[in-house]
């Protein structure tokens, strides 16, 4: 993670001291201690890594190399169980492509443009693991206590703000 994030900052940054110090910063940091507790936690935060870094150099990569990338990235973030956290990255990595290429709406039909790279990535690793997280958001919107036990039945709708009260309901 600190390697990834070294060179990084070393593209960024175009100096190689301060991205040194600079990833040391971002290995020490509490973010970088909590993530490395659990190990889906720890593959978000190398997949974001990588991303962002394939992000940084889609000119400078062949398209095929970048859009492999991103998606192995995307497919990983998503697919690690943590969607919570998958969306939160997923957010940053979209701030800081707008940040470095800006978002042109029309660059979606221009050929191998960033954003068509970036968009294309992200919609083919959201497709593929589709598979893995339909089954999984449909059994979260079964199992709801909201849905189980407040409103089993359409003429309980009426009476829902009382439930809020009641902590056995």
């Amino acid at each position: 993670v600190g390697f990834l994030f070294f060179l990084i900052c070393k593209e960024v940054i175009k100096n190689t001291g301060w991205a040194l110090f600079a990833s040391l910063c971002f290995q020490l940091s509490l973010v970088t201690l909590y993530t490395l507790q659990t190990f889906p936690n720890t593959v978000i935060y190398a997949c974001f890594l990588l991303a962002c870094n394939a992000m940084w150099r889609l000119e400078e990569w062949s398209p095929k190399i970048s859009i492999c990338v991103l998606i192995f990235s995307f497919y990983s973030m998503l697919t690690t169980g943590h969607y919570v956290y998958a969306f939160y990255w997923g957010v940053l990595l979209a701030v800081l492509f707008i940040y470095r290429h800006g978002f042109h709406p029309l660059d979606l039909f221009k050929r191998f443009s960033p954003t068509q790279l970036f968009v294309l990535s992200a919609v083919i690793a959201i497709a593929l693991s589709s598979v893995r997280m339909l089954p999984i958001l449909e059994i979260l919107g079964e199992t709801n206590r909201t849905f189980g036990s407040v409103l089993y039945s359409h003429f309980m709708r009426f009476f829902v703000g009382v439930f809020f009260f009641i902590p056995e309901a």
